[in-house]
This record gives structure tokens, C-alpha cells and sequence, in this order.
């Protein structure tokens, strides 16, 4: 019955990851759809850039604990050269960079 507990302990938590996860990302695609009328599934430098001056985007990236300093430091990793990258590659990043990650 140990088993038993700890395999539903381990499916609820990751349930609540994913429903986490999936809450910021509409959050986020909601402030990147106002700065980019356009959007269409990537993220370019600019809008990135946009978007921290965003309140909006600011308040979702610290309620999920991302460390915005730490996020603009690796930009060039998420970027890696390109103009864009596609918004779940973007998301991928935010999530890796969570101060509480447990992905």
C-alpha cells in the first residue's frame, strides 16, 4: 500500500506541474499577444525585450519565482543567434529558470 501512496503522491504532484505550468504560459502568451498583434508560435529578441518592460509579464515571472536578472543573462543562450524561438522553447527556459524548479 506504501507503493500505492507514493505512486498517487508522484502522478497528483505532477499533475499540479503541468496544470502550473500550462496557467503561466497563457499568462505569458496573453502579455506577448499584446506587444505582438502578429504573434504567431515564436518569440522574437525584441518582443523578449518588450515584454520586460512589461508589469504584467514582470508579475508572472516573479509569482513563478523566475529570477528576471538571471533570465536576461542567459537570453543569449535562449536566443542562440537566432531572431526567435518558438514560444515552447521560450517557455522550456522560464520554467528551467524557476527559483523553486522541480521539473
Amino acid at each position: 500500500i506504501g507503493v500505492l501512496v507514493e505512486v498517487v503522491s508522484v502522478v497528483a504532484r505532477l499533475e499540479k506541474e503541468t496544470s502550473f505550468v500550462n496557467f503561466i504560459t497563457a499568462r505569458l502568451e496573453a502579455v506577448v499577444r499584446l506587444i505582438d498583434p502578429v504573434f504567431e508560435g515564436q518569440i522574437t529578441r525584441q518582443t523578449f525585450v518588450l515584454m520586460l518592460s512589461n508589469p504584467e509579464a514582470l508579475t508572472v515571472l516573479n509569482e513563478v519565482g523566475v529570477d528576471v536578472v538571471s533570465l536576461v543573462d542567459c537570453s543569449d543562450f535562449i536566443f542562440d543567434r537566432q531572431g526567435a524561438v518558438d514560444f515552447s522553447d521560450f517557455m522550456d527556459a522560464i520554467v528551467q529558470l524557476r527559483g523553486s524548479n522541480t521539473a
